[in-house]
């Protein structure tokens, strides 16, 4: 998001937040299935699949943190802070419960981007699945509130 950017929806709407999760947790499914699991090529693309994903759904997932916290706290104050003030302020209001753990969601994807070697892609699958419970957790508390 570039600074500056005004939010004008009032209304959230989470469907594309469950949906870019839906797409997470589809493609790590997949990484279970014994016939991706028996041809390597095909294992390797179901992991890009992965670091996509969780691309998108990080994205989308940071875009709904900073637009409740612009409700909140008033956009001007909250468009042009960084991500590790972002992520405070959200776990101050309960909005995710470990500040440091989304920086490291926002530092790998950040690093993942970029990077496709196997290790990172090994990597990815690991920060996925851990991503995949604490968005869940954010859905539903933006949900609820």
């Amino acid at each position: 998001m570039l600074p500056g950017t005004v939010f004008t929806v009032e209304r959230l709407d989470f469907g594309k937040l469950a949906d870019a999760l839906a797409a997470l947790d589809s493609h790590l499914l997949a990484l279970g299935d014994e016939a991706v699991a028996k041809k390597e090529h095909v294992r390797r693309a179901v992991l890009g699949g992965v670091v996509h994903a969780f691309a998108i759904a990080y994205e989308v997932a940071r875009c709904h943190i900073q637009k409740r916290l612009g409700k909140i706290f008033g956009k001007e104050r909250t468009c042009m802070i960084s991500k590790r003030e972002l992520f405070s302020l959200a776990e101050e209001i309960r909005l995710i419960s470990d500040a440091e753990r989304w920086i490291d969601f926002h530092a790998f994807r950040n690093a993942s981007s970029h990077n496709y070697t196997g290790e990172a892609l090994e990597k990815c699958v690991e920060i996925a699945s851990k991503f995949l419970v604490e968005g869940r957790i954010l859905l539903e508390r933006l949900a609820n509130d």
